[in-house]
């Protein structure tokens, strides 16, 4: 017999269907009315855009319906398999309750923009999977990692302004006293570039420090290991420039680099299982 927490190696579903009887767990108040199964079953399933997909989450964009108009949305499923992740999902410690309860603590603090959230829907996939899908509003631009990827052809002064951008909005959210334990640069959507405008598009790793400063460190080595990883490790210009924008005394810097460096040195091999730039 299967263990319990024993994981299908299908990939998740990308959407529930028309007919899918869905239960809604959460929802932003100004859509505490939304009729979901409505909106799911007006989505042109050839147009729907797959952002990921894997055995333990899938990401979808698509244009709904919704309340009378069009509007792109993004969803994240995420399966929930076994006793221990069905007792996480009625206490609310899913992922995707964490991502909520994140993106409510940026919204409140104005600390770093991010896709509003809409509504966190459960249902039964067709082999009787219980499944839970976030509803997020789709935000325009691409990741910083993919901007990382592409950065070399723009001038000089619009790769240190959105360098700058970088550092400037890390440092607004710790000084919120949040922190981020998954600071990445494929978790950051640059929405503009002229300005550089940047939101953190996965809030699970949110949370509130208290009393206690937050640490700099973790979230700054975060946005060196995931490019190296990936073979567009910035250049030390545009690393120093995120740098001064996150802390403008040049001595304090200057200690800052060191720890970020050899934390960034001291980490094990950053190839991800899965590049984001190949999805």
């Amino acid at each position: 017999m299967a263990n319990a927490t024993s994981q299908p190696e299908s990939p998740a579903p990308l959407l529930p269907s028309a007919e899918t009887v869905l239960a809604v767990h959460r929802s932003a108040p100004a859509h505490a009315e939304t009729d979901w199964q409505a909106a799911i079953a007006s989505i042109d399933r050839a147009t729907v855009e797959v952002l990921k997909q894997s055995d333990s989450v899938a990401v979808v964009r698509a244009v709904a319906n919704l309340d009378g108009s069009p509007r792109p949305l993004v969803f994240k499923t995420e399966p929930q398999w076994g006793l221990w992740n069905r007792l996480r999902a009625g206490r609310g410690w899913t992922r995707l309750d964490r991502h909520w309860k994140g993106a409510r603590l940026l919204a409140l603090t104005n600390a770093f923009p991010t896709a509003e959230c809409l509504s966190l829907l459960s249902w039964k996939s067709d082999d009787s999977t219980r499944q839970r899908t976030l509803v997020m509003e789709a935000l325009p631009g691409t990741s910083l990692l993919h901007w990382l990827d592409a950065h070399r052809s723009l001038p000089a002064r619009d790769q240190h302004a959105m360098a700058s951008a970088v550092g400037t909005q890390t440092r607004s959210l710790l000084a919120a006293g949040l922190f981020n334990r998954d600071h990445k640069p494929s978790n950051i959507i640059v929405t503009s570039t002229t300005p550089p405008q940047l939101a953190l598009i996965d809030t699970a790793s949110i949370g509130q420090t208290g009393a206690r400063a937050p640490e700099p460190v973790r979230p700054l080595a975060s946005l060196f290991i995931e490019p190296i990883g990936c073979s567009v490790a910035p250049r030390l210009a545009l690393a120093m420039h995120a740098l001064k924008a996150f802390e403008p005394d040049r001595a304090a810097r200057r200690k800052l680099w060191h720890r970020v460096a050899s934390a960034v040195r001291a980490h094990s091999d950053p190839t991800p299982k899965d590049n984001p730039l190949h999805t």
